[in-house]
């Protein structure tokens, strides 16, 4: 009746591991010999006929996992878009102001012999140095703050960050 799949079907007793009872039990995993996985999966689904029965193979049972994240991924995106743009404009602001607080020193400048092209330079230096500042403090302030947060969520919900 089972055909091959004889020796994957366990008794009852033997499906209690760890304490476990096995109303609890909510999934199996059976390896196959490589190239049987359709094979294997087929032959399951008609040994048990339990419509209810869901058997997946290794990609279906990836992709079915990938597709719960797919919400949270295009928000945690947006979140991350919505900080880029923020930053963006931290920094315009903070060069804007100062520009304007260094106004009559930057008018100065030409007159010491540096042309606009000079000027222009040194601006656009000092914003990157602001912004490298900025992103490395925040890597080396939060990255390991939000590590630690995140580890025990992911744990809590099945996954491991390492």
């Amino acid at each position: 009746m089972y055909g091959s799949l004889g020796p994957a079907l366990l008794p009852e007793h033997a499906a209690a591991v760890h304490g476990t009872p096995p109303a609890e039990v909510r999934s199996v995993l059976v390896r196959a010999e490589p190239g049987r996985a359709t094979v294997v999966k087929a032959e399951i689904g008609r040994a048990l006929r339990n419509p209810v029965l869901l058997v997946q193979d290794r990609a279906n049972a990836g992709r079915d996992a990938k597709r719960g994240f797919g919400p949270l991924l295009s928000v945690l995106y947006a979140l991350l878009s919505v900080t880029l743009v923020v930053a963006a404009l931290g920094v315009a602001n903070t060069m804007g102001i100062a520009v304007f607080e260094r106004t009559r020193e930057i008018a100065l400048l030409p007159a010491v012999g540096l042309d606009r092209t000079g000027v222009q330079s040194m601006l656009q230096v000092k914003s990157v140095v602001v912004s490298a500042l900025g992103a490395g403090l925040g890597i080396l302030a939060l990255g390991p703050g939000v590590r630690a947060a995140a580890v025990p969520v992911t744990r809590a919900v099945g996954c491991e960050v390492g």
